[in-house]
């Protein structure tokens, strides 16, 4: 499916052993283990978690970026359509890749990345990014060309950041699915707990609250 494997492989060592596994092996694996259908956009949200588990594309190439934030966003992954992503899906893949593998120094994003986060935003209108997709700030003032006249500056700065506000609180929405789906999780080993609260910790950063 994702063609994200190769040399660039990093985070291997010790892991689980379905990792390796193909998608068809998964796929059969759980209809087995729970008598389900396993629907396609399910199994391509598992496998875009797995890319980003063992591979640092997510973070390195720009082609690997934009296809796993649409996936994790609910699109369907077709290899013969380059999709772009969208701020919102971008700040959504971020934030479930953050959960998924927080990030060390050797997952930073390229600037081609970065790069075209800030084209996506200034395309869509969104000059202020919101918190999740800080990395791609520049440090200047998006809006210094209207510094000479205060009344078009104010009402630039409150449109840009309601656009921001908006994906800022559709990614706390999403994180506050994904603790109501952990805790009617039937686990067969080990708890959901913990990641319920890390969930529940990154709600609560991503809503300001203390």
């Amino acid at each position: 499916m994702f063609d994200f494997y190769g040399e660039d492989f990093i985070h291997g060592k010790g892991q689980a052993e379905f990792l390796d596994w193909d998608e068809e092996t998964i796929k059969l694996q759980l209809e087995s283990d729970f008598g389900i259908s396993l629907p396609e956009a399910n199994l391509h949200r598992i496998m875009a978690g797995i890319a980003i588990l063992t591979t640092n594309f997510f973070y390195r190439r720009i082609d690997a970026f934009v296809q796993l934030c649409n996936v994790l966003s609910g699109d369907e992954f077709d290899p013969r359509v380059f999709n772009t992503a969208d701020v919102d899906e971008m700040a959504w893949g971020i934030t479930e890749a953050a959960l998924l593998f927080p990030p060390g120094d050797s997952e930073e994003f390229s600037e081609e990345i970065l790069e075209y986060i800030r084209v996506k935003a200034k395309s869509e209108g969104i000059a202020t990014l919101p918190d999740v997709l800080a990395i791609a700030n520049t440090g200047e003032d998006p809006l210094y060309e209207y510094a000479d006249d205060p009344e078009m500056y104010g009402a630039m700065f409150t449109t840009v950041n309601s656009k921001s506000e908006e994906i800022k609180y559709e990614v706390a929405e999403g994180l506050q699915r994904l603790v109501s789906q952990l805790g009617s999780l039937p686990l067969r080993n080990g708890s959901a707990k913990d990641m319920a609260k890390r969930l529940s910790a990154s709600i609560r950063s991503t809503a300001g609250q203390n």
